[in-house]
């Protein structure tokens, strides 16, 4: 119906309904090519995670399309024959110069079906970022905290967006970019309502974009971690901590 297929247009690129339509055609590709992408630091890529992208790109998603930040020529150059060397051709690839302006920066995160995290670094401030643009974020989570960015960012959604864009192990991570870059999928339906939920109601106090809620959240954690520091000599930088959302009696 003409309905559905607005609702489904309006959720693939969040606030800017004409984001996947303008980016693909800037690209000279297909209107319905799935786009995923990468716009972190290319250092952050390491050889383990790429080779599952570029399985994927092979074997699971062969109209699939992977863009990432032209940073350097030497850079380029590199990432182009490590696909090729992998079977997936450059074309398949796209490097984009760096948008410094937001609402450039915004629109061509809109445009985008799924951003792969990187495992062995997180995107930090470019999570939040890429769900409020209404795209899903895969990630998988490490020991240390800068492998744990994403994963706490979207826990704070609560179990449902966590249960479709966390990944367990690499070859879990293969099987969800499987899934959720099923462009009008339904994984790729579910991750977008989920998001959709907390971006149209940010200023219920369960949403991930409420910033009274994430306040009283920082303020909590500051006061566990002088505790923490009170108890014990260097007890603040050994503990992972996790706030949970106070239940209201």
């Amino acid at each position: 119906s003409s309905s559905s297929s607005s609702s489904s247009s309006s959720s693939s690129s969040g606030a800017c309904p004409d984001a996947a339509t303008k980016l693909r055609a800037d690209l000279a590709l297909p209107p319905d090519t799935t786009l995923l992408c990468n716009f972190l630091q290319t250092w952050k890529i390491n050889p383990e995670v790429w080779g599952v992208w570029m399985k994927a790109l092979k074997h699971d998603l062969p109209h699939a399309v992977l863009l990432l930040w032209a940073q350097t020529e030497d850079t380029s150059t590199n990432l182009l024959w490590e696909a090729q060397r992998r079977g997936v051709p450059a074309s398949r690839i796209r490097l984009l110069p760096r948008t410094d302006d937001s609402p450039s920066y915004h629109a061509r995160l809109c445009g985008c079906d799924l951003f792969l995290d990187t495992p062995s670094y997180n995107a930090g401030s470019t999570g939040p970022a890429v769900v409020w643009s209404g795209v899903p974020v895969l990630s998988l989570a490490g020991a240390r905290t800068a492998q744990r960015l994403a994963a706490g960012f979207l826990l704070a959604a609560g179990p449902h967006l966590g249960a479709l864009s966390l990944a367990r192990s690499l070859d879990d991570y293969r099987t969800l970019m499987r899934v959720l870059g099923q462009r009008q999928g339904k994984g790729w339906r579910a991750a977008r309502s989920a998001i959709s939920l907390h971006r149209d109601n940010l200023h219920q106090g369960w949403s991930m974009f409420s910033t009274v809620a994430r306040a009283d959240e920082m303020q909590r954690t500051a006061k566990l971690l002088r505790r923490l520091g009170s108890a014990e000599a260097g007890a603040a930088s050994k503990y992972h901590l996790i706030v949970a959302k106070q239940q209201r009696r």
